[in-house]
């Protein structure tokens, strides 16, 4: 999906999930935060493990980890961008 593409999507969601917020007054953001960060926490645990029996390997997975966190930089800086216009349009801080 191209960039543009994405923007308009993340505009999407984060309208939708700002109504959400607002209605049912369960915070999707919040929530996806949340498991972002567990899932995030898991991955650097399987990183972690098998540093006592071979450095190599962890340092090969460490090598495909940091090459998926850049190719993935753009879209978390579009991610950003979405944010901050949905912020703008419903006048939250």
């Amino acid at each position: 999906m191209d960039l543009g593409a994405q923007l308009i999507l993340l505009v999407i969601f984060g309208i939708v999930g700002f109504i959400t917020s607002k209605i049912v007054g369960i915070n999707p953001y919040k929530i996806f935060s949340d498991l972002g960060s567990a899932i995030f926490i898991l991955a650097l645990t399987f990183f972690i493990f098998p540093a006592s029996s071979d450095p190599n390997l962890v340092a090969k997975n460490l090598e495909k980890m940091i090459e998926f966190f850049a190719k993935s930089l753009p879209s978390m800086v579009i991610g950003d961008v979405a944010g901050t216009i949905v912020s703008a349009i419903m006048g939250e801080r």
